[in-house]
């Protein structure tokens, strides 16, 4: 088994074009949501959040300090 490495940065212009690439995903996916909320008529103020990448309506399960582990 190899030993692990220490990442490499990539070049200045590579970090510019991922971190744009990155900007740009998240305002699809956040426009995709709204879209979304706005046709299947669910609030995210109810804790609703569209998984974009299952095409899926999910609600999380908040736990109460009760269920956590100690």
């Amino acid at each position: 088994m190899s030993e692990p490495t220490t990442p490499t940065p990539a070049s200045p212009a590579l970090q510019i074009l991922c971190r744009q690439f990155v900007e740009r995903f998240q305002y699809e996916q956040e426009q995709l949501a709204k879209v979304a909320f706005e046709t299947d008529k669910l609030d995210p103020a109810e804790g609703w959040r569209f998984d974009a990448f299952n095409a899926v309506f999910v609600k999380p399960e908040i736990s109460s300090p009760d269920s956590l582990p100690a």
